[in-house]
């Protein structure tokens, strides 16, 4: 798939230096005068790039601005590894250019290039087809040109020439992620497919099992579901091609660590255990069985519309009673009747039953919880109230909880009328609910903007031990996007706008008069003498600002101006 970059182009001089800039990687060193049109594939596909003057006219370079044709032309395009040029006129041509930069199309009517190097050609309404080295592999003889699926098919009369299509070339990133995921299936195989359809082959490409299946959930011991005809009926088979149990499930469920899993016949759930493909638990005792827990080999059952969790031998964990069942990060599991949640805790061997109308926070012991309206905050293994309830709001950020309370949304100064107050993982307060704004930054320190009432001139920027790094005046300066402060005055009061990472030092901020968002998740930032360069989305500098001109790509690249040259960098 070609990947693309435009940008502006006067005209090109090659001044052969590349330009050593800290944590700048050239994919075009800086050589290019200026420039209207750059448009470059990935490297491993085609390694030229085609530019674009301001009078509209195109010319074809390599990476390090050597000129290989000549900006003169209509148009140009990358096609399959030949360059097609376009030729206004009466009538227009079309020129067809191999690697060495030869005209090959000057003797034929028409062409069309194909991958692998290759070209239909046609004179006098005739077919054949040429190398990139002009030799006709296939004579100019053949009346019709058809294409089959993954191939060329030439006719002349009875006479037919069937010629294989050379797979387009794919993307050097895709294929990197997509072999990487094949090897992650299956330790020591990789997934292979043909036609839709899914099987595997060892380390050194030979098939093991043939792509004729719908593949399911797969084991790492190499127990693989499968379906011969498409998700409507499932078997077991491993990877020396075996079958472990007949293709007649109507479903499935998950493995679990020793190798067992849940499948459905006549509507009827089981669980069995395989290689041996013995029934561990009979069909029919449970309306649903579903793995909860593939390590501890739990399973979630569902009886009569309830549910509630068995172990591999059959013993009840959670009897059948209630609404639904989930398992969570910290807590084992939470489960609701009617509108009250509970959790359980296995390590502790702790059982809340359902008397809560909300839990939150699951991934650590402390929960959130709501109960008559009110909120708190509880340690999981104790049920130990940490922050009791009120009608306050709890949130998690970071380290940190974060209450707030809505007064008067009236007002828009008050940050939607809300007070936010800060507490630490003990429950101690860090700040009453007093402020408008409170940001937590990612190292836990924190912004603190105070109620709008109070007769203050700064808010405040403090580390987690609650330092004041800085003063920041309440009046220009705010958060914006997560890690940045924006000001509207420098820092002698004048009214310049500026913004810095909360990561500067105090008195040592790198102020930039302009910052933006790109896909790339970085930030292009520009300094108040006008230079730019590259930082992460907290602040640390990527390419450092030295650049007279920067613009981002569609593709990863952005276009840079440094010592009145143009390249581009990644």
């Amino acid at each position: 798939m070609m990947r693309f970059i435009v940008f502006s182009f006067l005209w090109l001089c090659v001044i052969g230096v590349k330009a050593q800039v800290p944590g700048a990687i050239w994919v075009v060193p800086p050589v290019i005068d200026s420039a209207e049109t750059i448009v470059i594939s990935a490297q491993d596909l085609d390694p030229r790039i085609i530019v674009k003057n301001k009078q509209n006219k195109y010319g074809l370079y390599d990476r390090s601005g050597k000129k290989l044709l000549p900006v003169i032309y209509d148009y140009l395009d990358l096609k399959n590894g030949w360059v097609v040029a376009t030729v206004k006129g009466q009538p227009a041509r079309k020129l067809l250019f191999n690697d060495r930069m030869e005209d090959l199309g000057r003797v034929y009517d028409k062409f069309e290039p194909q991958q692998g190097g290759v070209a239909i050609v046609y004179k006098d309404n005739l077919a054949g087809m040429i190398n990139q080295k002009g030799e006709e592999i296939l004579p100019l003889k053949y009346d019709a040109v058809h294409y089959g699926t993954n191939e060329l098919v030439f006719s002349l009369g009875n006479e037919i020439k069937r010629v294989p299509q050379s797979p387009s070339p794919e993307h050097p990133r895709a294929k990197q992620v997509r072999e990487e995921k094949a090897k992650k299936v299956l330790s020591g195989y990789i997934q292979v497919q043909k036609n839709g359809l899914q099987g595997f082959v060892n380390l050194k490409g030979d098939t093991v099992v043939p792509a004729l299946y719908t593949l399911g959930p797969i084991h790492p011991k190499g127990y693989i579901i499968a379906s011969l005809d498409g998700k409507k009926s499932w078997g077991v088979i491993d990877t020396r091609h075996k079958t472990l149990r007949h293709f007649t499930a109507t479903g499935h469920g998950n493995w679990t660590k020793s190798g067992m899993i849940p499948l459905r016949e006549d509507n009827l759930w089981a669980l069995y255990k395989f290689p041996e493909g013995t029934e561990i638990i009979a069909k029919g005792v449970w309306d649903h069985i579903e793995t909860f827990d593939y390590g501890r080999e739990w399973f979630k059952v569902t009886k009569d519309k309830k549910t509630g969790l068995i172990n591999a031998k059959g013993e009840v964990l959670l009897p059948a009673v209630y609404d639904f069942i989930q398992p969570k990060p910290f807590v084992t599991a939470i489960f609701r009747q009617g509108t009250q949640y509970g959790y359980w805790l296995y390590e502790t061997k702790k059982l809340v039953e359902p008397k809560y109308s909300s839990l939150l926070n699951y991934e650590d012991s402390l929960l959130i919880v709501t109960m008559n309206k009110e909120t708190a905050l509880i340690d999981a293994k104790t049920e130990k109230i940490l922050i009791p309830f009120s009608k306050f709001g709890l949130e998690k950020k970071g380290a940190y909880f974060v209450s707030d309370f809505k007064y008067d949304s009236t007002k828009s100064t008050t940050a939607d009328g809300r007070l936010h107050g800060l507490y630490d993982r003990k429950g101690k307060m860090i700040l009453a609910p007093d402020s408008v704004d409170l940001h937590i930054f990612p190292d836990e320190s924190y912004f603190i903007f105070p109620h709008y009432k109070k007769v203050m001139k700064y808010a405040e920027h403090r580390s987690k031990t609650g330092e004041l790094l800085r003063n920041i005046d309440r009046v220009s300066d705010y958060v914006n996007y997560d890690h940045w402060f924006r000001s509207s005055k420098n820092p002698e009061g004048k009214y310049v706008f500026s913004t810095f990472s909360y990561l500067d030092p105090p008195g040592k901020e790198q102020r930039y008069a302009e910052r933006k968002d790109t896909k790339e998740k970085v930030h292009m930032v520009r300094t108040a003498d006008k230079k730019w360069g590259l930082t992460t989305l907290e602040g640390a500098v990527l390419v450092p600002p030295v650049f007279d001109q920067m613009e981002p790509t569609n593709d990863g690249y952005f276009k840079v101006k440094y010592e009145g040259k143009w390249g581009v960098i990644q």
